[in-house]
């Protein structure tokens, strides 16, 4: 960012911030779905996202920027526990519903760099960051007045064996693994894109350029989904 005079490791250390109010956040969203109910949490997951990223975009120096991009993890945390709670509450198939829910994620990952480049050619990253903003907020009037509220189920455990417990500790270590593994990757795709086509083309261009190849690879993601989704219904029909 030439307005703070930083380079990318700078740049890197601001992301890595909101990755880890990000994964932090996700602790208490299950409490809060729990308090206040999925609807309610789901509002205050996309105004505090879209707030954010406008603070960002007004920042005047690097610590005010690192400190908005902590609230957009803070609050971007919410977004995942939230969409899986609706999943878990209205639908009989949940292996779809997640492809599905991975589908659209996958899409806008694979979107997000075309429309990010294409804000930062018309205005710098301060439009970019705003301009995403502002589709939050827009975001976020469909969903005052669209989604419905979900009705909460009241559930105690019915096995109580701490036992169990051991089981999720695998899962625990490979999210951990593929969490590391996808944060490096979206996080350096895109300037890597840049420079694999920096002898192709300049200024604008090259970030354009960039951003297609990054959007393209993360829109293959969308084929994993897909993949899981039908190797569960082939496995449910063997069975």
């Amino acid at each position: 960012m030439h307005d703070f005079n930083i380079g990318l490791g700078a740049v890197s250390w601001i992301y890595t911030i909101s990755n880890l109010t990000f994964g932090l956040g996700a602790l208490p969203a299950g409490y809060l779905i729990d308090r206040i109910g999925p609807k309610k949490t789901l509002i205050i997951n996309i105004a505090g996202f879209s707030v954010a990223l406008i603070l960002a975009s007004l920042a005047e120096s690097p610590l005010l920027l690192a400190l908005a991009f902590g609230l957009v993890g803070i609050f971007g945390s919410l977004y995942h526990p939230t969409g899986l709670s609706y999943l878990s509450l209205t639908t009989k198939n949940p292996i779809k519903a997640m492809s599905i829910f991975g589908i659209f994620g996958n899409t806008g990952l694979g979107l997000g760099p075309l429309i990010a480049g294409g804000l930062y050619v018309l205005g710098g990253w301060r439009l970019t960051f705003a301009g995403s903003g502002l589709i939050g907020l827009i975001i976020l009037t469909f969903i005052i007045f669209s989604i419905p509220e979900v009705e909460r189920r009241n559930t105690t455990p019915t096995d109580t064996n701490n036992k169990r417990i051991g089981y999720f500790i695998p899962l625990f270590i490979i999210g951990t693994v593929i969490g590391f593994i996808i944060t490096g990757i979206t996080s350096i795709l895109p300037p890597y894109s840049y420079e694999r086509v920096s002898s192709w083309f300049a200024g604008a261009r090259q970030i354009v350029a960039g951003n297609i190849v990054a959007s393209v690879i993360f829109l293959i993601g969308i084929v994993g989904h897909i993949a899981v989704s039908r190797l569960k219904k082939i496995s449910c029909l063997h069975h």
